[in-house]
């Protein structure tokens, strides 16, 4: 049966007394079709790709997992080079030989830095409030698959920040939904802290992550087909504000090694 179908035995079919229906309120016979509707419309979604896996990265050991044949995600252990107590990690996507790209952007060195912010690929960094920064545990990214959309990725990421008005914003965000993203869920599910009375590293991290990529990817053996997600407003807040996770005590970028 359809939904309007249900709808309308809900709402105006006259149930017999005494019986289950007859006594569901109004608003809930209403609430009960909203969620049907959600639902079918969930339904009829286009489809995508996605894997989910876990992992953990040390001061000694980066991690990396292959997303697609030519792309890969890695937790890579970063350290002050003027001081070595400050260690952190950074979340990166970059291709399998990364050392053969010419650099002209940060995004060059880590696709995430394409589209979403700055502050958001670091779980902890020099000179940071620890304490603050490893609150921050639910992250979000999209990314571009191929080399070819990096700069409209770019480019539209550019126009989301800039957007002075609704009209302009909304363009914004358009361009970027028809671009061929990725989405990435990195959720940290613990982490350790060095020894010191004050902790300036943090030693090593243990995480979730969930990817899910644009349609017409080929489902390999440890991906499912799952509806195609939405750009949630907190990626494009991020990206209007691109300080909003910037846990820096101290003012400046120091170098790392």
């Amino acid at each position: 049966m359809s939904v309007i179908g249900i709808f309308h035995q809900l709402t105006f079919s006259q149930p017999l007394r005494g019986s289950p229906a007859s006594r569901i309120p109004n608003r809930m016979k209403l609430l009960i079709c909203i969620l049907l509707l959600i639902q079918t419309v969930a339904f009829a979604q286009e489809q995508c790709a996605q894997m989910q896996f876990s992992g953990e990265a040390t001061q000694r050991a980066k991690y990396s997992h292959e997303l697609l044949p030519s792309l890969a995600l890695s937790v890579n252990p970063r350290r002050l080079k003027e001081d070595p107590r400050w260690a952190w990690f950074e979340i990166s996507v970059v291709p399998d030989d990364r050392d053969g790209i010419f650099v002209f952007t940060q995004g060059d060195r880590n696709w995430l830095l394409d589209v979403s912010d700055f502050w958001s690929a670091f779980i902890g960094g020099a000179n940071s409030d620890l304490g603050r920064a490893l609150q921050y545990r639910s992250r979000y990214f999209v990314f571009p698959i191929t080399a070819e959309e990096k700069g409209a990725g770019r480019k539209a990421a550019s126009m989301i920040s800039s957007a002075d008005d609704g009209k302009h914003l909304s363009r914004a965000i358009t361009a970027l939904e028809s671009l061929h993203l990725a989405h990435l869920e990195f959720e940290i599910t613990d982490y350790g802290l060095g020894g010191a009375e004050v902790p300036r590293s943090v030693e090593w991290v243990k995480f979730d992550v969930k990817v899910t990529f644009p349609p017409n990817i080929d489902l390999s053996t440890e991906m499912t087909s799952v509806p195609c997600p939405s750009i949630p407003p907190g990626l494009l807040e991020n990206i209007r504000n691109p300080k909003r996770h910037s846990y820096v005590l101290a003012a400046g970028n120091p170098t790392t090694q």
